[in-house]
């Protein structure tokens, strides 16, 4: 049975993957719906994920200048959401409340009953951070379920923990929701 599923995408290097993911999900006859961070669109075109999703991508919270409550019927469409990739930015705001983009705001706007995954990629030092990791423990005790980066080859060239989890591990995480 296919589910309605809101991608979030965020700036990270690893944002090629959702290309990979937005495939297999469409493969299994799930409707995807992409919200791209502003700063997300500066590495990714979200025509290429329009193409691949074959539905609009929302990136501006007030699209063609007017009013809009995207983030609400947004949140009232979906049955299952994930972040892939989530920086440390986006972590920092969904676990302080912050709703400064479409993104944030229609995850703030879900039913707390509704599954939230988020799989983080950043550089080691960011992802090892204290306040990283505080604010991963206030999303675990919010019931979002994250899926911890791997260790792998970074953006930076550096070896080291932060490199977003395998596509295996991610539809693994996802597939009891489907």
């Amino acid at each position: 049975m296919s589910k309605k599923i809101i991608l979030g995408i965020t700036a990270s290097v690893s944002i090629y993957k959702s290309c990979s993911l937005i495939r297999i999900l469409k493969k299994e006859a799930h409707l995807i719906k992409v919200i791209m961070t502003p700063n997300s669109t500066k590495l990714i075109s979200s025509q290429l994920l329009e193409s691949l999703t074959q539905d609009k991508v929302y990136v501006d919270m007030f699209s063609n200048y007017q009013y809009s409550l995207e983030h609400i019927s947004l949140a009232k469409w979906a049955e299952v959401s994930l972040i892939i990739p989530a920086s440390a930015n986006t972590l920092a705001k969904l676990a302080w409340g912050l709703a400064d983009n479409l993104l944030t705001s229609t995850f703030l706007a879900l039913p707390s009953s509704l599954p939230k995954i988020l799989a983080p990629a950043m550089n080691t030092n960011m992802w090892k951070n204290p306040l990283t990791q505080r604010n991963v423990k206030i999303l675990k005790e919010c019931g979002f379920k994250i899926i911890p980066p791997k260790k792998g080859v970074l953006a930076s060239g550096e070896v080291g923990e932060g490199a977003l989890a395998n596509l295996e591990d991610i539809l693994k995480t996802l597939k009891p929701y489907l």
